[in-house]
């Protein structure tokens, strides 16, 4: 409930505290508690929990709802009223089998109906129940095994409570083999509700020896392991959560119900050792292992000793696990030590003959050892995410049985990966012109690569030949192909040009090929397939969901992309010769006609620096006549193309729009503007951006305006845009005046920054109640010179109506204050103060969460009221130049996790070291231009750095001790 509040990690360590904590962001307010799922029956705890709710308060009318599946559990609570949810009614349940079953529209038989009628009579409505069994019952249409389920004994299950429920264990009894029934007991290895890959699953299967080779059948494991996964989903054991930009079914999860199920029927083999648990006798039998990471110090005890000398096929440790322990696990299949800080990997772990699946992925660790080569069974590596890994052991291909190589990142192989023949999942391939390391035509004996494919450095490959040995339209399994060139060589000899155009011709895809990213190529044309894209001069890439174009700086014209059928996506980038995207883009000019659409199913559409392009074409007319264009693009993003005066304009679907650093934007914005569906309008750095520009936009939900240095007013109708929810106008030197805003009731975020030449306010602000976030920072004339005395001795200057109108704003829980100085003719003007007083926002101090000041060179205290705001969670220092140490009183903000202190010249020191200790909550600390403090954070050797080496993340001018993996890795 704290970490809800608060949006970071609570200290758990003390009940009095916690409660203190609810109560101080609580106080006045109304809250909902909602506890799910919930088993708990000792009543003594319930008590505790209702004393600590009524301590907290809360307003009249908070609420606790309680949902349970145990009547014990409702009998405990002891609540006022209770409400038992029905199940569906007995049609909707009948017809909701039948859709499981049976295709639309057709009928069930008749001699099955009456007993498809008794087994949806026993499942009480629950929808899951029906469609689990629906499942079961769908390839078996036959009397004598609908009587089976509806006669089975499981119907009367009562030994186990209701966790585990008759008509889960009937849809997992009949499954059709009893190796798929122990497919789905070892997803347990899962926590409740975490996300499951489906090629991750299907690899640990793999590994455990579950999925067999049918004789007769021409199908690979991982094939198998599709068909088991396709059939839990068809059973409702597993269910879709999201799906990936190619269409891919990217992860999944596990029902609760559903989990329980395998938890129960994997009850013997898995033992999961968790802080405050104990080893106990009956751990000698199991087979699986997991190891949380609060058992730091229990790994080492006898009991693991004995429970490692077991036949264990499966350890998975969030620990370090030491040398002497992990020698004993000798029959161990699956070992996974992701994330427990290696730098160095044991040798023992080569000594596992039996390994088959190996994950270190989120180690710092920066090579392999050589024995990791002997593990000859060994069938999926990953290394994900192992930021300093630099090389992989020469022996490599010693691996002979190597399935999968995880590693998201490019490297150089070792020599001799033409002998890995199962492999079917590569990292990033960096081609070398060093000896021992991989080439070209090694790919070319691996024929089973599927999944993603990306080479770069294909400067080292010298000609079309060489490419063509890599068979890369042989392999139909590739899904994404990225090629690369170094762009930080620079090539600009005639014979390199030529050779790049040869080896691009040479590495055309099978046409299966579903993305494709070129990067750096210095060709002055694409080859013709690819400025066609079609391959093997006839099959057109009619399955690419996504193209992407990157820093082909010296090709002059775009290929054809129009009629590919389902691209989705399609980036534009650093293509600096490109000067016109005419009719080629679209249609070949000899082609036998238009399809139904050009760009059918484009979504996605980004241009990106490309400084010459000065103009994009509308699509010449068709054959047939009148055919659409851009039928469905949502998002069109144009950023750094200075000389782009002309655009189509035919964007019936439009949503996101993005302008950023083009000249002229007034024409595009009024022909933009008739797409009545634009949610999200970003302009920045647009030249001739006026005044009319924001009078169509009526759906917009999104704007935000930066760096426009001609704009001098906002559109008078702005608070007409009643959808509008974030309002950011950042940099625009020029504008005085601010429109109306009281209209903008579904406002969350207004930020108004560096408007220098800005006067007034916006009017109505105290209207806009849905207002979370507000910021209104340098803009040094929206306080005058004239009204400095006035607003220091009445306080009722413009920033006391700042004040007055936030006050008034229910919602706020973000503030940025302050900055707003005068250019002060000498220093002595300056106030020595801090303008505005933040003591009118007192009544919100258990409301706000997070607070920016911004102060001038001559300040030298923060705002004494600051350490009254105990709920803020998130504060900024910046500008205090005569600052020269933070006040320990900032200990008061024991809720803060985040600070940051940015250009305070003369800060030399922080609170004291216990103050620093105190702030439990405290994770990150941001410095930046900030000189004296700096080198007093020096790491290890600086006088302060004592005082923050415990926090977790420390950041000072941009150099970071972060270990969180970068998106590079």
């Amino acid at each position: 409930m704290i970490e809800v509040l608060v949006t970071s990690k609570a200290d758990l360590s003390s009940t009095e505290a916690l409660t203190q904590k609810l109560q101080d962001n609580m106080e006045g307010a109304k809250y909902l508690l909602v506890l799910d799922d919930v088993w708990n029956t000792v009543e003594e705890l319930w008590v505790s929990l209702k004393t600590c709710l009524h301590r907290i308060g809360g307003s009249n009318g908070s609420q606790v709802l309680v949902t349970t599946r145990s009547n014990t559990v409702a009998d405990s609570v002891n609540v006022r009223i209770t409400h038992y949810l029905e199940g569906l009614p007995d049609e909707d349940s009948w017809a909701l089998f039948k859709q499981a079953i049976f295709a639309t529209g057709e009928a069930c038989p008749s001699n099955l109906e009456q007993s498809g009628r008794n087994i949806v009579g026993k499942c009480n409505g629950v929808p899951l129940a029906i469609k689990s069994l629906g499942a079961t019952l769908r390839l078996k249409r036959n009397l004598q095994y609908w009587k089976s389920i509806e006669n089975s004994e499981l119907w009367k299950l009562q030994d186990y409570g209701d966790r585990i429920i008759p008509y889960l264990l009937l849809s997992f009894q009949h499954l059709p083999s009893p190796t798929l029934k122990q497919c789905f007991a070892y997803c347990s290895i899962y926590e409740k509700g975490a996300e499951i890959s489906k090629e991750v699953l299907i690899e640990l299967w793999m590994a455990q020896g579950l999925l067999f080779l049918e004789e007769g059948r021409n199908l690979k494991m991982e094939e198998i392991g599709e068909n088991y996964f396709n059939i839990l989903l068809n059973h409702s054991f597993l269910q879709l959560t999201e799906r990936n930009v190619l269409g891919y079914n990217f992860t999944w999860k596990m029902h609760d119900l559903v989990h329980d199920l395998a938890q129960f029927v994997s009850r013997r083999d898995w033992l999961i050792c968790e802080s405050g648990g104990s080893l106990d006798e009956e751990s000698s039998s199991i087979s699986h292992l997991m190891i949380s990471s609060g058992m730091a110090e229990q790994v080492s005890t006898p009991s693991m000793m004995k429970i490692m000398q077991n036949r264990l096929r499966t350890i998975q440790s969030f620990v370090a696990i030491p040398n002497d322990l992990l020698m004993q696990a000798r029959y161990v299949r699956v070992l996974q030590l992701s994330r427990i800080g290696l730098t160095n990997v044991p040798d023992v772990i080569g000594e596992q003959k039996h390994l088959r699946y190996l994950d270190l992925s989120r180690n710092p660790f920066k090579e392999l050892p050589e024995s990791i080569t002997t593990l000859y069974k060994l069938q999926t590596l990953k290394l994900i995410r192992c930021g300093q890994l630099e090389r992989l052991p020469t022996g490599l291909s010693k691996l002979v049985n190597l399935r999968h190589l995880h590693i998201n990142k490019f490297m150089k192989v070792p020599a001799g990966i033409e002998r890995l023949t199962c492999l079917q999942t590569l990292p990033g391939l960096e081609l070398s012109a060093s000896d021992g390391e991989w080439k070209l035509h090694e790919l070319g004996c691996l024929r089973d690569v599927r999944g993603w494919l990306k080479i770069g450095g294909l400067e080292h490959a010298k000609c079309k030949e060489e490419a063509q040995k890599a068979e890369i339209g042989a392999k139909a399994g590739i899904s994404f192909l990225h090629l690369a060139w170094s762009a930080s060589l620079e090539r600009d000899e005639d014979s390199s040009i030529v050779e790049e155009l040869e080896v691009l011709d040479g590495l055309q895809p099978h046409p299966n090929l579903q993305g494709f990213m070129v990067e750096g190529y210095n060709g002055f044309s694409f080859p013709s397939w690819l400025a066609r894209m079609t391959v093997n001069n006839l099959a057109s890439l009619d399955n690419l969901a996504v193209v992407r174009l990157l820093d082909c700086r010296r090709c002059g014209h775009l290929p054809t992309l129009g009629q590919l059928p389902v691209l989705k996506t399609l980036v534009i980038e650093g293509m600096e010769a490109v000067r016109q995207i005419g009719k080629e883009f679209y249609t070949q000019s000899e082609g036998n006609g238009v399809r139904n659409a050009l760009f059918p199913a484009l979504t996605t559409l980004e241009i990106n620096n490309c400084p010459n392009l000065a103009e994009w074409l509308q699509p010449e007319s068709t054959n047939p006549p009148d055919v659409e264009s851009f039928p469905c693009l949502e998002e069109l993003k144009i950023v750094g193309c200075p000389l782009l005066t002309i655009t189509p304009t035919g964007f019936p679907s439009l949503r996101d729009l993005e302008l950023r650093h083009i000249k002229s934007a007034q024409r595009l914005l009024h022909e933009y503007g008739k797409w009545s569906k634009l949610t999200s309008l970003i302009l920045e750095d647009v030249e001739d951006l006026s005044n009319e520009f924001g009078e169509q936009f009526i759906s917009l939900e999104t704007l935000e305006i930066k760096g426009c240095d001609k704009l001098a007013c906002l559109p008078e109708d702005l608070g007409k845009l009643t959808s509008l929810k974030k309002l950011d106008v950042w940099r625009c030197p020029l504008l005085k005046t601010f429109p109306e805003i009281g209209g903008l009731r579904s406002l969350i975020q207004l930020l108004i920054a560096g408007c220098v030449e800005l006067t007034e306010t916006p009017a109505g602000l105290d209207a806009c109640t849905s207002l979370e976030n507000l910021a209104i920072v340098d803009c040094r004339n929206l306080d005058l010179k004239r009204r400095l005395e006035e607003e220091r001795v009445s306080g009722r200057g413009q920033y006391y109506r700042i004040a007055e109108s936030v006050l008034r704003l229910p919602r706020l829980k973000w503030y940025m204050v302050g900055g707003n100085g005068i250019d002060y003719e000498n220093e002595e003007e300056q106030p020595d103060h801090f303008v505005p007083d933040i003591s009118p926002l007192l009544t919100m101090k258990s409301s706000l969460r997070s607070l920016v000041l911004h102060g001038w060179p001559k300040l030298k205290s923060l705002p004494d009221h600051l350490r009254r705001f105990t709920a803020l969670e998130e504060l900024g220092i910046n500008g205090f130049d005569g600052l020269e140490e933070i006040p320990n009183w900032i200990g008061n903000l024991s809720s803060l996790c985040w600070l940051g202190i940015y250009d305070c010249r003369n800060l030399r020191h922080l609170p004291s070291r216990t103050v620093m200790l105190g702030m439990k909550k405290l994770e990150v600390i941001s410095i930046e231009n900030c000189p004296i403090l700096a080198e007093g954070c020096a790491k290890d050797v600086g006088p302060e750095w004592h005082k923050i080496s415990h926090i977790k993340y420390i950041q000072v001018d941009g150099r970071s001790n972060d270990p969180r993996p970068s998106s590079l890795d």
